[in-house]
């Protein structure tokens, strides 16, 4: 069973999935706009939307000259293929798994989809983005890798930051589901994740997949 919401809607309408006969119904209906990341430190994961608090305004002025800004990337897998481990799944609930398939991102990529890299899934923290060049996406056999090139900005810098110091270590992807396989495995509903379409992915505090990664590279 879940104790909490673990599905929330970006449309504003909320989703209460309870057992896996409530999530069925959830998803029944128009395409999902999914956040995979927990939101607490506690042993429950959950879904949740980017707009559940006010944005954060930031003072990026600086007074006086500074050291010129390290040419780094951040790197990381913003999502990770189903390998046949629990570390490369998604625990919904007690009798639900969510699992990302290879494939799973190729039309995205292929058609361009414009993604941003941001910290947290906050659109206020933006690192990078796909149009402008300052992010790229492939695929590799591990699932999906991001590549930013991030902005002399005092939050891209705190990003960099707390990446290297190791407080940040994985990384989360937003989507759409547009085609995904549902079956039974030993009692337990699994979703394997076939097509999405892709709109942010980046470093966060509290992946979903444990699986995920980032670091702090030199260009």
């Amino acid at each position: 069973m879940i104790d909490e919401t673990i599905y929330r809607r970006i449309e504003g309408r909320v989703g209460f999935a309870r057992s896996a006969a409530d999530y069925l119904a959830v998803l029944d209906g128009p395409r999902r706009q999914m956040v995979r990341h927990q939101i607490t430190p506690r042993a429950m994961t959950t879904v949740t939307a980017t707009t559940s608090g006010p944005a954060v305004i930031r003072d990026d002025s600086r007074d006086g000259p500074t050291e010129e800004a390290p040419d780094v990337r951040i790197a990381g897998h913003a999502a990770v293929f189903y390998d046949g481990t629990q570390r490369t799944e998604y625990r919904i609930g007690d009798d639900m798994v969510e699992r990302v398939m290879p494939g799973a991102f190729d039309r995205a990529i292929e058609e361009g989809h414009d993604v941003r890299g941001v910290f947290n899934h906050d659109k206020n923290l933006i690192l990078g983005r796909t149009a402008s060049g300052t992010m790229t996406l492939t695929v590799n056999p591990t699932g999906l890798l991001y590549n930013i090139n991030p902005p002399d900005t005092q939050s891209a810098r705190d990003v960099v930051t707390l990446i290297e110091r190791g407080d940040v270590s994985g990384s989360s992807f937003k989507f759409t589901i547009r085609s995904e396989d549902m079956k039974q495995e030993d009692g337990v509903h699994v979703f394997e994740i076939r097509d999405v379409d892709l709109f942010d992915v980046g470093p966060v505090t509290f992946p979903a997949y444990d699986s995920t990664d980032v670091e702090i590279a030199e260009a």
